[in-house]
């Protein structure tokens, strides 16, 4: 019974298994794992990484290190993400997360270069 509500009562459940005590931590590890990421984007952010992407210098810099022109499809993503999204938390650390990992597959190392130029 709730003290300051007249007739209200507070339902739990009590469950003493190995089961339910897992589940209790993995959500809390999950928990944690999540909060390490961002819970705001910022869309003026997205829309100048848009911009900077399809300028000349951002198009020049592209060419020049892979040889071809960027068609700034994560970019704009970002900004189409954000403007759907940005403003629940939820989904702005999923994407940051997804991302994260995203890149962490396609990261490399130079090993691979000079094994081909040796």
């Amino acid at each position: 019974m709730v003290p300051w509500v007249k007739g209200a009562q507070i339902p739990y459940l009590v469950r003493d298994t190995r089961q339910s005590e897992r589940s209790v931590f993995d959500w809390g590890k999950n928990l944690l794992a999540m909060s390490k990421y961002p819970t705001v984007m910022s869309c003026m952010e997205a829309f100048d990484e848009l911009t900077s992407c399809y300028s000349i210098g951002g198009q020049f810099r592209s060419y020049y290190r892979y040889g071809e022109f960027n068609p700034c499809q994560k970019q704009l993503e970002k900004l189409n993400f954000c403007m759907l999204h940005g403003r629940n938390p939820v989904k702005v650390q999923e994407w940051y997360r997804a991302r994260i990992e995203e890149n962490n597959k396609l990261k490399g190392s130079s090993d691979a270069v000079w094994k081909e130029r040796g």
